[in-house]
């Protein structure tokens, strides 16, 4: 078994373990090892490479501001500056979304205006109604959340939208579920009698602007995205890689942690298996971005009495077309519309002016499905269908080449029995009160989801690091 002393390790190669290597690294002047258990660093942010026609981002995926100046100019400053494109104002996150058998491209929120006009008028008056109830307790369930926040009449509209997504309806879900796509506001009214209302923050909490390329500029964001002018977030991928092994960072793929030594209140070494070999690293500090039940084992903490909802498996399907999309100026659509299997169809196009290759036009589908899967031809034909169904394309023969991915790590299911669980193994490792273990990444903390957290989160946790002046 081959030994190393003194070594920070970053357990996960995602955005968030890259970062945090990085950081201590360049800025710590520490010696660090990352340990990735598939076969290349990226995480979410991989991609897929199909010779001929060309790499493929594992879906949609931007760098987005995070308002945190140093750490927004260190990730800007991955790839030369006119390398980048970027995307600003009303063009930042141009999406849609499929809503009561409408595509919309106005907004992608749901657009109540679209429902049958008894429906609609039902959900004005609860609305307001509500309006009148509100208080600022935190709700266990989703259907509480936005039965409070809308009103009943809405509160149906958001649980038929997530049932479609996850397969449980609002009562067996966290708050937090209608904030991962475009649930957490509605469409309701014109930009003129909306135009007043937007002034009052409780409305625009609640009520989205009616069409997003209209969107006064005191409303935005302020916030830029930016993307690699030649297409493809492996480009971002492949700078870290670059910047990590100047600075002496050793990358481990295809590795996984199989123990722990603790003693003292810390982590002093674990054993990374790779292949048929074992090494020990006898630890400074250890960054955990790998999930927390998989480090709660090996803290050998109990959970036994945990039962998760599993997740749907995460499918996506690749295809290169002999035609634009028929998107309009969309960078992505969500799928509300019940009965259908689509998740979110992103034309990378859209907002990356290098993305066409090979006479095509790229897009991914990405679809949530429950086991057992059908077998790639037919998720493909599914695929195409609703494709037809959307007026995406136009005929099968719109299709150069197409291959379907199921994710090893997906979408996660936002059920409030998952996240009680999550909460508890939480509390459950903060109780063993080691020094030198830190927790990163996706549901690390409660709510840190969104790429922009996760950056912002490995930054501020990273940077209040022993040795490292922030």
């Amino acid at each position: 078994m081959i030994a190393m002393q003194n070594v920070d390790v970053v357990v996960g190669g995602g955005i968030a373990g890259l970062l945090a290597a990085l950081l201590l690294a360049e800025q710590g002047g520490r010696k660090v090892v990352i340990i990735e258990r598939e076969n290349q660093v990226g995480g979410l942010l991989r991609s897929f490479d199909y010779g001929e026609y060309g790499v493929f981002d594992c879906g949609m995926h931007n760098m987005y501001e995070t308002g945190i100046a140093p750490l927004d100019e260190l990730l800007f400053s991955l790839l030369p500056k006119d390398e980048w494109q970027i995307l600003e104002g009303c063009s930042r996150d141009l999406a849609g979304v499929v809503f009561n058998g409408i595509v919309q491209h106005n907004s992608p929120f749901p657009d109540l205006r679209s429902l049958p006009r008894q429906q609609w008028e039902s959900c004005v008056l609860d609305f307001f109604r509500q309006l009148e109830a509100q208080d600022s307790r935190n709700y266990d369930d989703a259907w509480e959340d936005v039965s409070t926040r809308f009103g009943p009449a809405i509160a149906e509209v958001i649980d038929a939208a997530l049932r479609k997504q996850f397969g449980k309806s609002a009562h067996e879900l966290v708050p937090f579920s209608t904030r991962l796509t475009t649930l957490s506001r509605v469409v309701m009214f014109s930009e003129e009698p909306f135009a007043n209302l937007m002034e009052s923050s409780t409305m625009r909490d609640r009520l989205a602007w009616p069409e997003q390329r209209t969107l006064p500029a005191k409303w935005e964001s302020g916030r830029k995205s930016y993307y690699p002018r030649k297409y493809g977030m492996y480009r971002v991928i492949d700078a870290f890689r670059a910047r990590l092994q100047a600075s002496g960072v050793e990358i481990l793929t295809g590795a996984q942690v199989q123990s722990f030594d603790i003693a003292g209140g810390r982590v002093k070494a674990l054993v990374v298996e790779q292949g048929s070999g074992k090494r020990e690293i006898a630890l400074g500090r250890i960054i955990w971005t790998s999930g927390l039940p998989a480090v709660a084992q090996l803290l050998n903490l109990d959970l036994s009495s945990y039962c998760f909802d599993p997740p749907r498996k995460t499918v996506v399907v690749n295809l290169l077309l002999n035609q634009r999309p028929s998107m309009g100026d969309l960078y992505y659509l969500y799928c509300y519309e019940t009965g259908c299997h689509t998740f979110r169809i992103t034309n990378f196009t859209g907002y990356c002016e290098g993305a066409p290759r090979a006479g095509g036009w790229p897009v991914a589908v990405e679809l949530l499905l429950d086991a057992p899967l059908p077998d790639a031809e037919s998720i493909k034909r599914l695929v195409l269908d609703e494709l037809k169904m959307f007026k995406v394309i136009s005929s099968d023969d719109n299709v150069i080449f197409s291959a379907v991915e199921l994710l090893a790590t997906g979408f996660p299911m936002p059920s409030i029995k998952n996240f009680k669980a999550l909460s508890d193994i939480r509390a459950k490792i903060a109780g063993v009160k080691l020094a030198n273990l830190t927790l990163l990444g996706i549901l690390s903390e409660e709510n840190v989801f969104f790429q922009r957290d996760v950056l912002a989160q490995t930054w501020s946790k990273v940077m209040q690091q022993e040795d490292i002046d922030g």
